[in-house]
């Protein structure tokens, strides 16, 4: 419940081996927490539970293998970089993506589960080796960006990609609409498409 800045400007912080002894295997906040620096690696879940406030400072880096808001918890992003290595679990709080970057970076399936629509920045696939699922609504304001051939976003059949930022890069992009219109364009309402 105690405040705490994670300053990984130099040196860098690593957790490895660590446990959370409410939630989260590696950092559950349910007070004030602010990254500052580049150099944060939180080598299991990163839990924000009620009263948690989560804010990354601009130009901060951050990778977590697991990225859970819950409860009232609350995440800023800022201008910011989150590389998730696992998945993004969003149930309830406050999400504000700011200007920041979030890249699902993992080598084993990723999916991002949120409970109602959200809205992400900049949002980069670069998982080479399994699929991103989306099991809900998201809109993306800047860049959706599919970061590799081999990389593949796989929305469920409700899920609607919308948003006015661009869809761009090189990869999969599995259609699997069954509402509506099913078709890409349904699917991916994303105002730019390149």
């Amino acid at each position: 419940g105690g405040s705490l800045t994670l300053n990984g400007t130099a040196p860098s912080i690593t957790f490895t081996g660590n446990t959370a002894t409410t939630a989260g295997s590696s950092i559950s906040a349910a007070s004030t927490v602010n990254l500052q620096g580049t150099n944060t690696t939180i080598g299991g879940d990163l839990e924000i539970t009620t009263n948690g406030i989560w804010t990354n400072a601009v130009g901060s880096t951050m990778s977590p293998n697991n990225l859970i808001i819950i409860g009232t918890g609350s995440f800023t992003a800022n201008n910011s970089t989150t590389n998730v290595s696992g998945n993004f679990q969003f149930q309830s709080g406050t999400f504000n993506a700011g200007t920041g970057l979030f890249n699902f970076n993992g080598s084993g399936s990723q999916t991002i589960n949120n409970s109602v629509a959200i809205t992400f920045n900049n949002l980069t696939d670069s998982n080479v080796n399994q699929q991103l699922t989306i099991n809900n609504n998201i809109a993306v304001n800047g860049t959706l960006n599919m970061n590799g051939a081999a990389t593949t976003l796989n929305p469920v059949a409700g899920t609607v990609i919308s948003g006015p930022g661009t869809l761009t890069g090189a990869g999969t992009l599995r259609v699997t609409r069954t509402a509506a219109t099913a078709d890409f364009l349904s699917q991916y309402t994303i105002t730019n498409k390149t």
